[in-house]
């Protein structure tokens, strides 16, 4: 799975709290063992070591310095001397620049034969001004496979999906141990799906949910939420 971060502030915490992050989160954390300047020294979390093993290949980093000018958050003095510390930044992105050198080209292929799993899924904002959006009467599962099928039945094969190569799969509600650390989930046999079958409308909903999303241009009548609690407001 390829992953986009959309916010890291990475040259502050390089520059503004001296953290190499080209060394791992452990490291850091060593490096600032009995330090007190700052109120989070050894509660960092981000490195460019942790990023390449949680699959995040592109990050959106800021360049990040405010004017104090009386609030009450921590700033600099002057808008002079927070522009100053941004380009200090720039410069640590510039000079992580030769990291790049260092990684593989991403396998990235093309193909007009769509298949979406709802994992990593990027959507260009031009497809949903063209009319394609998830139906509302996929409610409960299969959105991912109902807006598929809008794309196939709307570009008729004309939209191009950018494949990149796929490493680790975690999006699978049934993977091993996914939930586990959620209390009431935490199941010896590791059955993910436990909690939702055992609601009473579990069934209806999932059943009327796949018909929406696998017959959405074929049938002339769309289920809802009325129609999976229908039977038991009826008996009742």
């Amino acid at each position: 799975m390829f992953i986009l971060d959309a916010h890291l502030d990475l040259a502050m915490n390089a520059v503004e709290w001296n953290r190499d992050l080209t060394k791992s989160v452990q490291q850091i954390r060593k490096s600032e063992f009995g330090m007190s300047d700052k109120p989070d020294r050894q509660n960092n979390t981000v490195s460019l070591d942790a990023m390449r093993k949680g699959n995040i290949g592109i990050c959106v980093a800021t360049q990040i310095a405010r004017v104090s000018d009386n609030n009450e958050l921590p700033g600099w003095n002057s808008q002079e001397e927070a522009w100053a510390h941004t380009q200090d930044q720039l410069a640590w992105y510039k000079s992580m620049e030769e990291i790049n050198d260092k990684v593989d080209d991403l396998d990235i292929q093309t193909t007009n034969e769509l298949k979406f799993n709802g994992c990593g899924l990027v959507i260009s904002s031009e497809v949903i001004r063209s009319g394609v959006n998830i139906p509302k009467s996929v409610f409960f599962v299969h959105e991912d496979t109902a807006f598929m099928n809008r794309c196939f039945s709307h570009f008729q094969g004309q939209l191009p999906q950018y494949t990149i190569k796929n490493i680790l799969l975690v999006h699978n509600r049934k993977l091993p141990n996914k939930r586990m650390y959620i209390k009431g989930q935490d199941f010896s046999d590791g059955d993910m799906t436990r909690m939702r079958r055992q609601q009473y409308w579990f069934k209806n909903a999932d059943k009327m949910s796949q018909a929406n999303a696998f017959s959405y241009n074929k049938q002339g009548y769309t289920y809802s939420w009325d129609d999976v609690f229908k039977e038991y407001n009826d008996d009742v």
